[in-house]
């Protein structure tokens, strides 16, 4: 989606270099919210799993993510579509704040999974997570020019968004199957 940017608002919306590099604000702005949001929300879903169980796994921090997944979606929906029908510039804006929101949504609650599962492990743990996640930010943006050249802004970001409503369900089969996969495989180093 990022990949879009210059376009869209330079070319499509008549945006200067300037101006193009302001409209990154807003996912700044959606992260910023997600952080504070997602962080207070997560602390006291926990919290009330404490209470009502009396002690916790890694699994219950899981389902605050799948929430995390589906605005993701939405703002990518939101973002492609007003783009290809060139709504007015603050729509397509608003909605990459949207995707900030949800990137964060989803990447904090994985994160804090990671240190509560690989306990002493967990710096290793998030590292190997980095790695992956760098190697995909690298690679994955070569493809959005030709990408959206081909769909447009609209089916383009359909498909980054599916993509996300497909990770939804990955939180549910940790939640089911992340004890039993750590009593199986343990980590040993």
């Amino acid at each position: 989606m990022i990949t879009t940017f210059p376009t869209l608002f330079g070319e499509h919306y008549g945006f200067n270099a300037g101006e193009v590099g302001l409209t990154y604000i807003a996912q700044g702005v959606g992260c910023l919210i997600g952080q504070v949001a997602v962080g207070r929300f997560a602390d006291w879903y926990i919290k009330r799993q404490q209470a009502r169980n009396g002690t916790t796994t890694p699994e219950d921090r899981l389902p605050p993510a799948i929430v995390g997944y589906v605005v993701l979606a939405i703002g990518m929906l939101w973002f492609g579509w007003s783009a290809q029908v060139h709504a007015h510039f603050m729509v397509p804006i608003v909605g990459s704040g949207v995707v900030g929101l949800g990137l964060v949504g989803g990447f904090l609650v994985v994160q804090v999974y990671i240190v509560d599962t690989f306990t002493i492990y967990a710096a290793s743990a998030l590292a190997a997570n980095n790695l992956i996640r760098s190697i995909v930010a690298a690679v994955l943006p070569l493809s959005g020019p030709a990408m959206y050249e081909r769909l447009g802004y609209g089916w383009g970001d359909t498909i980054l968004g599916f993509t996300a409503l497909a990770l939804a369900p990955t939180p549910l089969l940790l939640m089911k199957y992340g004890e039993r996969i750590r009593t199986r495989w343990p980590v040993e180093l």
